[in-house]
């Protein structure tokens, strides 16, 4: 996150990940051995008993919790977005809680957002997947109003 600030840019971080556990119960339902302390796999006339089953867990967030202003970019840098199948992901958006709905944030591209007034601001992300799934996160950040600027003439 660090190395991604920029002055008027919000970073925003996720990840999307595909892992395999146990399923419950896998020794009696004979899907694996267990002798010796040691897991083996399992088969029955030569087909491997698969014991595992597929999660996914995806989750995005802003790096700051709090901004000063109501005008800003926001921007998903590739770099901090962690992923195990990215060939998986068919695009993103994001729902800033400023009226506008969904809108497709590319990785890499800053993205200018515009808030009539401060307060805590709910981010809803969507993940699609080229299989047609998606995906939900969301997040929380604070904007506070911060400096009204008045040009020097106008005072």
């Amino acid at each position: 996150w660090n190395r991604e600030r920029t002055t008027g840019v919000i970073t925003v971080s996720g990840l999307y990940f595909k892992y395999s556990a146990f399923i419950n119960d896998v020794i009696n339902l004979r899907k694996i051995d267990f002798a010796n302390d040691q897991f083996s796999d399992k088969y029955i006339d030569n087909v491997w008993q698969n014991p595992y089953e597929e999660f996914e867990t995806f989750a995005m967030t802003p790096a700051i919790n709090t901004y000063e202003g109501l005008d800003f970019q926001v921007k998903i840098p590739s770099s901090i977005f962690y992923s195990n199948f990215q060939s998986s992901v068919q695009s993103l958006q994001i729902d800033f809680d400023n009226g506008g709905g969904y809108i497709s944030v590319p990785f890499d591209k800053n993205i200018a957002i515009r808030y009539p007034n401060e307060g805590v601001k709910i981010w809803k992300y969507k993940l699609n997947l080229t299989d047609g799934s998606l995906l939900l996160s969301q997040s929380q950040i604070k904007l506070t109003q911060g400096f009204v600027h008045v040009p020097w003439g106008n005072r």
